[in-house]
């Protein structure tokens, strides 16, 4: 018995990697699912090779070769930042950069009610950074073909912005007399205390194990509260102005912020 693969079995290998070179996962999916259909209708092997050129040539002519240059480009790029941390800082900053420059080409279209544009910079980039460092688990539902896989993690992000800022109208009689709020019991206090006591002894555990880097970048951010260097609408810290206060960029203290909040919330939740 021949151990030689079947000639439709090796013509899906062949396509698979010369598209590994040339596509995008999105596009890839749909091509390797297109040929797929069409070696199940058992054509000969010379006609499933045109079949597969035509398919190809079809997807190019459909979508767009600049188009389908992006959606491949934004694929490598990202599959690095994936297990690089200073190939991950910059891919966020790249994006970063795009961001900026749509806001102030289509600033309509990247407006968020209540929020400035520094914050909705700050919010995108900050989703971008998380969904990237999760990996391959939480990347394949913003593929989509012809379409950069970071634009996608935005534009999804910048929707979900617009829903929890929209404005909400509530009908408030305001000649109500309003009922007084009652005071925690004693059991109620007791609880509070220890929970303040856990907190304590959680960021003591988390301060011991910052490097020197991120001692600066704690300070930093701390300073930067005191300053009141706060959003206004979301009331989240500007890390931006962090940052330049140590001549960073916004990824470096994204970065940093991200794994201040990972090593207090890891020793937190030992206490509970």
């Amino acid at each position: 018995m021949s151990d030689a693969p079947h000639p439709e079995t090796a013509l899906l290998q062949r396509a698979r990697t010369r598209w590994l070179q040339r596509f995008g996962i999105a596009s890839r999916s749909v091509l390797e699912a297109a040929l797929a259909r069409g070696l199940g209708e058992r054509v000969g092997a010379r006609t499933a090779a045109q079949f597969a050129a035509d398919l190809e040539r079809k997807h190019i002519e459909q979508y767009g070769a600049a188009r389908l240059r992006a959606e491949f480009a934004d694929d490598a790029e990202r599959a690095l930042a994936r297990s690089d941390a200073a190939a991950l800082a910059r891919y966020v900053e790249q994006w970063t950069r795009k961001i900026a420059y749509r806001q102030r080409a289509h600033a309509a279209r990247w407006w968020v009610a209540g929020l400035s544009s520094e914050e909705v910079r700050d919010a995108l980039s900050l989703r971008l950074w998380e969904v990237t460092a999760a990996g391959s688990e939480a990347e394949l539902a913003y593929c989509r073909v012809g379409r950069e896989w970071g634009l996608q993690v935005l534009l999804s992000e910048l929707r979900s912005l617009r829903r929890r800022f929209g404005v909400f109208a509530t009908s408030t009689d305001f000649w109500a007399t309003p009922l007084p709020e009652r005071a925690p019991n004693q059991e109620e206090r007791w609880i509070e205390l220890e929970a303040e006591s856990c907190r304590a002894r959680a960021r003591g555990r988390a301060l011991s194990r910052l490097t020197p880097a991120l001692e600066t970048w704690l300070g930093t951010f701390e300073a930067a509260a005191r300053c009141g260097d706060f959003f206004q609408s979301s009331h989240s810290l500007n890390l931006s102005a962090a940052s330049r206060a140590l001549g960073k960029n916004r990824s470096s203290a994204l970065r940093a912020y991200r794994q201040l909040e990972h090593e207090f919330q890891r020793e937190l939740e030992r206490f509970e």
